[in-house]
């Protein structure tokens, strides 16, 4: 049996099934857009965690309360501290703060308190206690993440081991106090120079001698001693960097310096490796002292002689 349906029945039904193949079309585009950005989003999200994973250290969501209560850290916490981050999350094993060194911890809240004050990043370094008793000294950057209101939502950051590279530096350090020790006890002039004969490092009796020329280090050996504009020849350092052996010299009369006899002996600095000459060590002493009884004994030695050559004649005049 045929119906006979009114023709503006005909174009709802139309309209509405078009209206229907319409929102599923768009529908479909919906849902494969969805599925697109969700599958962006996990690979994303995989490569930040693998990022994360192999960076060297402990990247980091926190309150900013005492206990530095972790939202988030990374797997580099348990190379870092050795507790997993599950140990350090909403403080359920431990909080961040137990491992902060005793001494260390107000230096840390009051950096982090006026970086957030300001706005600002804060970076920190200090001491931590790991879960083997071992202790570590660390680096840490870091900054506050704020509402578009302004309030503190939490801090974020990044936190490495530098250890190493702290014993290293105070190894460093414990050399140069050293070393600056013996400067200070050598009663003799030293400079260390460069093979263009800058100054690189002079001990306490040099700069007693040219404190007129202070700083002496970074400039020129001949300006600075001699009131030179070129170097002085001859020059035992540079006949040392020349021959690569130990010189010697005497020199009478600096102008610039109120002595009148020097002694000089400059040993090559060579590196070990390539067997170059990196520099010179210049030994100074003043010798004037010494040089002034060597010439009153010459000059003794010498009215000796002449009274020695005359004595036949006294004696031959005093007894005709």
């Amino acid at each position: 049996m045929i119906y006979d349906i009114p023709t503006h029945e005909l174009y709802m039904r139309s309209l509405i099934v078009g209206c229907f193949l319409t929102f599923g079309i768009l529908m479909s585009g919906i849902v494969a857009k969805f599925k697109r950005s969700e599958k962006v989003l996990a690979e994303s999200q995989q490569s930040h965690d693998t990022l994360l994973s192999n960076l060297n250290g402990m990247a980091y969501r926190c309150l900013n309360d005492r206990d530095w209560t972790m939202k988030f850290v990374s797997e580099g916490c348990v190379e870092l501290t050795g507790y997993q981050p599950s140990d350090l999350v909403e403080n359920s094993k431990v909080s961040y703060a137990k491992l902060m060194h005793p001494e260390d911890q107000d230096h840390i809240w009051n950096v982090v308190q006026t970086a957030i004050k300001g706005k600002t990043s804060y970076k920190i370094i200090y001491r931590i206690n790991t879960a083997s008793g071992e202790q570590k000294w660390v680096w840490e950057q870091g900054c506050g993440v704020f509402s578009p209101d302004g309030d503190l939502l939490f801090l974020e950051g990044f936190i490495i081991d530098i250890t190493t590279q702290k014993r290293a530096s105070e190894k460093l350090e414990a050399s140069e106090l050293f070393l600056n020790n013996v400067f200070k006890s050598i009663q003799e002039g030293i400079s260390i120079l460069n093979t263009d004969l800058t100054i690189r490092h002079v001990n306490e009796v040099v700069k007693r001698w040219f404190a007129g020329n202070l700083p002496l280090e970074g400039k020129k050996c001949y300006e600075c001693y001699h009131n030179k504009k070129e170097p002085c020849y001859p020059c035992p350092t540079l006949r040392c960097i020349h021959s690569g052996k130990i010189e010697h010299e005497i020199v009478q009369g600096l102008s610039s310096l109120d002595v009148e006899w020097l002694e000089i002996f400059s040993y090559p600095v060579k590196d070990a490796e390539l067997g170059k000459i990196t520099g010179v060590i210049e030994f100074v002493r003043d010798i004037t002292e010494r040089k002034q009884a060597e010439i009153a004994l010459c000059e003794s030695e010498e009215k000796f002689r002449n009274l020695a050559e005359q004595l036949p004649n006294i004696i031959y005049s005093a007894y005709p």
